[in-house]
């Protein structure tokens, strides 16, 4: 989907923030938000000295939070649909039983 895409770029992009900027062979420790991607403090300086910016670190642990209410919302649905399937099966026992007694008493 779009969005597991959209995670993986971004989880890439981190793997890319450990890397050396190839114009200025500085470590990239700083994450352009306008561009998303990372950069190192010249290129700050220059190219994205107006872009929404803020540390590697500090973008890296906020996707981690995002990461983390995803996983809770999923893992919510899962019991809500675990929940929904015990029902179910329920309701069709009881609909079977009585069939179920019909059929023996005939």
């Amino acid at each position: 989907t779009a969005d597991d895409s959209a995670g993986s770029r971004k989880i890439e992009l981190f793997h890319l923030c450990e890397n050396i900027c190839p114009r200025h062979d500085e470590v990239m420790k700083i994450f352009c938000r306008t561009d998303q991607r990372c950069i190192c403090y010249l290129c700050l300086m220059d190219e994205h000295k107006d872009h929404v910016t803020v540390s590697a670190a500090a973008e890296r642990a906020e996707k981690q939070k995002g990461l983390g209410r995803n996983r809770q919302k999923f893992l919510q649905r899962i019991q809500e649909r675990e929940k929904d399937v015990k029902m179910l099966h329920r309701r069709g026992e009881a609909i079977n039983l009585p069939a179920d007694k019909a059929f023996r008493e005939c």
